[in-house]
């Protein structure tokens, strides 16, 4: 069902309480659609200055591959996008 409401072992959440409200269901996918929407505003915010830089979708594009399709850790591909940044700019690329 949702992630948050599943049974697991030493949990002591009264999930099978919760699962029989008719309302619960309802309310987390409206929370889950406020976040979407708050997400997808920020990222537009934030991602407006770097459009002009091919090197930044670049590096965007391949962050996105490497954790969605190649399951690599989020820490890893952080410490790799900082150093790629880092010789870009050291380069000459712009910032």
């Amino acid at each position: 069902m949702y992630g948050l409401l599943r049974d697991v072992p030493g949990d002591h959440f009264p999930t099978p309480v919760v699962r029989r409200l008719s309302w619960v269901p309802g309310a987390i996918s409206g929370v889950m659609a406020s976040f979407t929407g708050l997400l997808a505003s920020v990222v537009l915010v934030l991602g407006r200055p770097v459009i002009p830089v091919p090197a930044a979708i670049g590096l965007a594009a391949a962050a996105f591959v490497a954790v969605r399709v190649l399951k690599w850790s989020i820490l890893l591909v952080f410490v790799i996008g900082l150093a790629v940044w880092g010789a870009y700019l050291l380069l000459g690329g712009a910032a």
